[in-house]
């Protein structure tokens, strides 16, 4: 996504855009009704709900297109919970990936929370803030906060040197 399209009420193309993607997102929507609405409903399905790895992949996918979709029409749309489902999604994968082909004994529910607080805090830079709300909302207990925070550290000094090294200066965006 280099550019997106200017966000004009009055154009005729907004809302054809609007639409479209609408539509395409209430058939995804069919078949992955977690993806409606803000991401809340696909993080607790991660956390509550046994399902096939294909079916997690696939609704990392569609969620992922939905948001881009969203951001595409020049709808609004919101960062964090999108980012917390999807991070998520990838905590569970990887966990699994990991305790299934490299003997790893992960928490897929750690896993899950860890996932979900990575992608809220580099979405939406705030790396102290995202472990204590992940922790507020998925109920889980003050000792699972350690390992997140160490997670989240980690992740906000690994975003700072990459973006030193490879000289990428983040822009500003605004609402």
């Amino acid at each position: 996504m280099v550019t997106l399209p200017k966000r004009n009420l009055k154009n005729i193309l907004f809302i054809y855009r609007v639409f479209l993607s609408f539509a395409v997102i209430a058939l995804l929507s069919i078949f992955f009704p977690q993806i409606l609405g803000n991401g809340k409903a696909g993080l607790l399905f991660f956390l509550h709900e046994e399902s096939h790895l294909s079916y997690i992949f696939s609704l990392f996918l569609a969620k992922s297109l939905a948001i881009y979709l969203v951001i595409y029409s020049g709808a609004k749309g919101g960062k964090i919970a999108p980012s917390m489902m999807l991070g998520g999604a990838c905590g569970l994968l990887l966990a699994s990936f990991s305790n299934h082909f490299l003997g790893f004994d992960i928490s897929p529910v750690l896993a899950i929370i860890i996932g979900a607080s990575l992608f809220l805090g580099i979405i939406n830079d705030m790396f102290l803030a995202a472990p204590l709300f992940l922790i507020e909302i998925t109920g889980q207990s003050l000792t699972t906060l350690i390992p997140i925070l160490v997670a989240s550290l980690t992740a906000f000094l690994l975003q700072k040197y990459l973006q030193q090294r490879l000289l990428i200066i983040p822009k500003k965006v605004r609402s």
